[in-house]
């Protein structure tokens, strides 16, 4: 991935190791600074940022639009000859709970001198870490649930799945499930929504939803062996988290 930003008169070229990155993974990747001019010119300070960016909020140019997740200064006091031109290496860990690229933001890596924000910019493509997408496919082949979507929220990344067309969820509308890895942790919360008749205020009956909430947490000894996901134990997590959606009462 390439970007390129011209700030009269240096041109900030900037590559990237990678199209598309999973959380968790490593981000790389080179900018190129060149005085395009025909004087002499002292820079104070190179830098490159890697923020979250909101979309809706980025367009508007609302002062909140980003939250800073690291940074790294390449160079400071650089005085670049004209014609001139400097590369630096930079390198960010990303988190493995970090936001995942959907429709509302992204992260971006935002370069330049000391104020990023106004100068280059590229959105990154960021997709779940490999082993909750693992967990997501366990839900799907062997549960037969159905991922609607996929988004970030409050550090976890939200993924909403429509149970099967099944007896066994007959008051099931849907589930909110929340799931991350941090501190080498898998952390999963399920929101159940469902469904149950009541009565409105003209006495009529009407569907009504209603929540109910479950917790998991597993070590890293627990989802993989050997490096691979423990599909087993994704299998009896899920059976027991979705035995909170059956019917408690059978007639």
């Amino acid at each position: 991935m390439k970007g390129f930003f011209f700030e009269r008169p240096l041109e900030y070229h900037l590559e990237t190791n990678e199209e598309e990155w999973e959380q968790g993974s490593k981000l790389q990747g080179t900018l190129r600074i060149k005085n395009a001019g025909g004087d002499p010119i002292t820079a104070e300070l190179f830098q490159i940022v890697l923020a979250y960016g909101v979309y809706k909020k980025i367009k508007a140019k609302e002062a909140d639009a980003w939250t800073e997740v690291k940074s790294q200064t390449l160079a400071e006091n650089v005085t670049l000859s004209p014609q001139q031109e400097q590369q630096y290496r930079w390198e960010f860990d990303l988190p493995t709970d970090c936001q995942i690229t959907d429709k509302a933001g992204s992260l971006f890596l935002l370069y330049g001198g000391e104020n990023t924000v106004s100068q280059g910019k590229i959105d990154l493509r960021v997709k779940l870490l490999s082993i909750l997408q693992s967990f997501l496919q366990t839900f799907e082949t062997q549960f037969r649930f159905k991922i609607n979507y996929e988004k970030s929220k409050n550090e976890y990344t939200e993924v909403k799945l429509t149970p099967p067309d099944s007896k066994d969820f007959p008051t099931l509308d849907h589930v909110l499930c929340l799931l991350r890895i941090h501190d080498n942790k898998m952390e999963i919360r399920y929101a159940f929504k469902m469904k149950s008749l009541g009565r409105g205020e003209s006495e009529n009956m009407k569907v009504t939803r209603k929540k109910r909430e479950y917790q998991q947490e597993f070590t890293a000894e627990q989802y993989s062996t050997g490096g691979f996901p423990n599909r087993e134990c994704f299998r009896q997590a899920i059976q027991e988290a979705v035995e909170q959606a059956k019917p408690q009462v059978i007639f």
